[in-house]
């Protein structure tokens, strides 16, 4: 929502859960915003066959893995489609990332071409990728031109940008 109120063109979300789709609709136009893109699909570093969405009971622990709550919070399984993230930037060519991802940051980002991007704000989860996964995602950033801003990361939440405003000691 915040940033479908900058002066853009679109913003392009990307929501595995289809149970959110409907409720993430109602919410943009209850604000007035017009210029959001909602895919219901996964990122990944290639292409694939749709996989398996465990919606759970408990929202907040639906996700990819069929493990990890109770089997009996399983609501309901769903197919979601996964796109080549890559193939994806080069068709949407956005300026900017934004990037949540429940711990598949280790593994999704360092395969990203950055060409284009200008800025990312990544939620790390090192509880699940541990060091070495958030040493791949700043190894990714750095390698695209993407320099750590602390000015404007908090805590688990980083922030790469390609340049920095002018700094006076």
């Amino acid at each position: 929502l915040i940033a479908s109120k900058r002066p853009v063109t679109a913003v392009h979300s990307f929501e595995a859960n289809p149970h959110l789709i409907g409720y993430i609709h109602k919410l943009h136009a209850e604000n007035g915003v017009s210029n959001v893109i909602v895919h219901n699909a996964i990122l990944a570093p290639k292409a694939s066959e749709p996989v398996d969405f465990y919606v759970r009971k408990n929202l907040l622990a639906s996700s990819l893995d069929r493990m990890g709550t109770d089997e009996s919070d399983i609501a309901s399984i769903e197919q979601v489609a996964v796109r080549d993230i890559n193939a994806t930037f080069a068709e949407i060519r956005p300026s900017m990332l934004v990037c949540d991802i429940e711990g598949a940051e280790a593994d999704i980002l360092p395969a990203l071409d950055y060409d284009g991007l200008r800025a990312a704000v990544i939620e790390l989860h090192p509880q699940w990728i541990g060091p070495n996964g958030v040493r791949a995602v700043f190894e990714a950033m750095h390698a695209a031109g993407l320099s750590y801003f602390p000015r404007w990361s908090h805590r688990k939440v980083v922030v790469f940008r390609r340049s920095w405003p002018d700094v006076t000691p």
